[in-house]
Parts: C-alpha cells; structure tokens; sequence
C-alpha cells in the first residue's frame, strides 16, 4: 500500500478526523432538509396567524380608503410620501411577529442539524476555489449532477402540483367577485394553504432522500485509508516503539530512586530468595511502618546487596514477605493486620542494634 495518505479509502472517519472537519466547517447537513423544516414551520404559523393579520391588513386597508383623513387633505408629494411611509409601518407591524418568528426558525432548523458551530474558516479564500479548471471539474461532478436532477425533479413536481389546484380551482375564481372581500379573501387564502400544505409534504419527503444521500456522501468523503489511521494513531498517542522506550526509562528511574530509598530503611524483610522489602519506622514522622522498596526475583537481589552496603539487618519472614509484596504499594503504610508481625520483627531489629553498640 502506498504511504501517506494513499491508497483506498475503506476505513470508518476515527474522532479526531471528525473534529478536524468540524473546526473547518465540514458538517453534515441538508439544505433541503433547512428548507423543508423551515417552509412547515412558517406556513403552519402563518396558519395560526392569518386570522388576526388578516383583520388588521383590512383595518389598514379601510383606514387608507378614499374617504379617510387623506382623502380630506390637499394632496402633495409630501403627504403622498407621509401617506405611504404610514401604511408600509402599519403593514410592517402586522407581519414583524411571522418575520420574527421566521428568522428563529432558519437559526433553530440548522441548529438542529449542526448544532452550534462558529469558525471563520469557511471564509478564507482557497486558491482551487477560484481555479478555473477545478471549478469546471465541479461543474461536471456526480454530486452536482444529482443536485441538478434533484432540483429538476422537485420543480417538476410542485409544478405538477400547482397546475393541478389552479386547474381545480381555477373555475371558482370568477364567483369570487360577488362575494365581499374578507370571504373572498379567506377562500383565496384557503387555496394557497392547500397549495403550500401539498408543497410541504412533497418537500419533506424529498429531504429525507437529500439528508440520506448527504449523510451517505458525508461518511464517504471523511473515509481514511489504513495509513492515514496509522499515522493518526502515531500522532495522537505516540509511536509504540518511542512510548515503550519511554516507559523503559521511567522504570529504570524508578528502580534508581527506590534503591536510593533502601539506604533509609530500618530492617529488609526477606522470603528469602525470592522477595524483599524494605521497611522504615520513623516514629517522628510516620504513624505506622512504611515500604520504601520491595522487589521479586532479580530487584529482591538488589534490595538486598544495597542494604548490605549500608549496613541493614535483613530478617527472614516469607509469609510477611510475600503479604506485605502482595497488599502494600512503595510509599504506603503496612495495612492494620500486619503490625504484630512487623512489630515484632523490628524490636528484634532494634535489640541487635542495641547488642551492637
């Protein structure tokens, strides 16, 4: 397999890709899925809201009628311009609740596919960006083909749809005339909802195939070849041959510090080939006996020539031995069952150092 990142792209995106991708702005998302959600969300308040906008447009609507205050007044380009400045800030009232509430939707349906993202990445200029050799590659590229039959088919079929309400509906618009305005305007109304509720329903239907396709064309795109995971795991958590070396190094400093330990300890208890600890009890400073070193085998060996070099009494106990090897760590105190038994052995230590002298 090549080195690098070559080769085939067969391997799952590990978290650390995903990450990556994040921070440069390469999220999954669906904008036929923004674009479905957000038409429901607004057509479906907008439902909710025609009734009370519909009834302050035709206050608004009769308050400018001819016969009202401007009807009254000589009319000049400044009143004319009064006259228009009022009835667009009415209008705007009356719709700023559906704006609003649509501009917290578009935040809240990409929210809800990316979740809260923010990098300046995605502005910087890309030289292949604006190549155009690179552009014309995407121009003619299988996800553009697909976006363009996607987008062929849904206008195809919302036409289909809209030919097929007006075509309906088409005959009742002349018997609107006789009706009054707000009925007529309600069954006007009633049609497009009709109209927008069947465009929603093809919408969603449609982005649950975008979001499937781009969910697949996501996970296809963050696939990493053996290498490239290789060489991930090599960054993140080390080359297992420098790792090994370094844990090397660390034991042997441990081993150099525990044997310089072995100088302090008061009596070396032995098994006596096979373990040895070392024990210290300093009444000023300890509570209870402390393991300075312990070792099996080859460390045992040492533990014990370097407390021959220092003078240390060894005693030979292989039941204590292998219990305080077994229950106790270097730097803890012997656990509450074993002090008879090393308390014992260290007033036998401390009548021979008092023969001694």
């Amino acid at each position: 397999m090549p080195g690098g990142g070559g080769g085939e792209k067969t391997e799952k995106a590990t978290p650390k890709k995903r990450r990556d991708e994040r921070e440069q702005g390469n999220v999954l998302r669906s904008q036929d899925m923004s674009v479905a959600l957000l038409l429901i969300s607004t057509v479906f308040v907008f439902k909710l809201l025609i009734g009370n906008m519909g009834h302050g447009i035709m206050d608004v609507f009769y308050e400018f009628l001819p016969g009202a205050d401007i009807g009254n007044e000589t009319l000049t380009v400044l009143s004319a311009m009064q006259f228009f400045q009022r009835l667009l800030l009415d209008v705007a009232l009356i719709i700023s609740p559906l704006l609003a509430f649509t501009m917290l939707a578009g935040v809240v349906v990409n929210l809800l596919q990316t979740g809260f993202l923010f990098t300046t990445k995605t502005l910087k200029i890309k030289p292949e960006k604006i190549n155009p050799i690179s552009g014309a590659k995407r121009m003619f590229s299988s996800r553009a083909i697909v976006e363009l039959i996607k987008s062929l088919g849904k206008i195809g079929i919302i036409l289909a749809m809209t030919w097929d309400i007006i075509y309906n509906d088409l005959r009742r618009l002349p018997s609107l005339m006789g009706y009054r305005l707000p009925v007529a305007l309600a069954m006007i109304s009633e049609m497009l909802f009709n109209l927008a509720f069947r465009a929603c329903a093809v919408l969603i239907v449609l982005a649950l195939f975008d979001y499937l396709y781009q969910w697949w064309k996501f996970e296809k795109d963050l696939k990493m070849t053996k290498q490239e995971v290789k060489d991930e795991y090599k960054l993140t958590e080390g080359n297992p041959q420098v790792k090994g070396r370094i844990r090397q190094i660390q034991r042997q400093m441990g081993m150099l510090r525990m044997m310089s330990d072995v100088a302090q300890a008061d009596v070396i208890i032995t098994n006596p080939t096979h373990y040895a600890i070392a024990l210290r009890y300093d009444n000023s400073k300890d509570s209870a006996p402390v393991i300075l070193a312990k070792g099996k085998n080859y460390v045992a060996q040492k533990i014990k020539e370097r407390a021959a070099e220092h003078g240390i009494i060894t005693v030979e106990n292989r039941p204590l031995a292998q219990a305080l090897y077994k229950q106790c760590k270097i730097g803890q105190q012997i656990p509450l069952d074993l002090y008879q038994a090393v308390a014992e052995i260290l007033v036998y230590v401390a009548k021979v150092k008092g023969g001694q002298s």
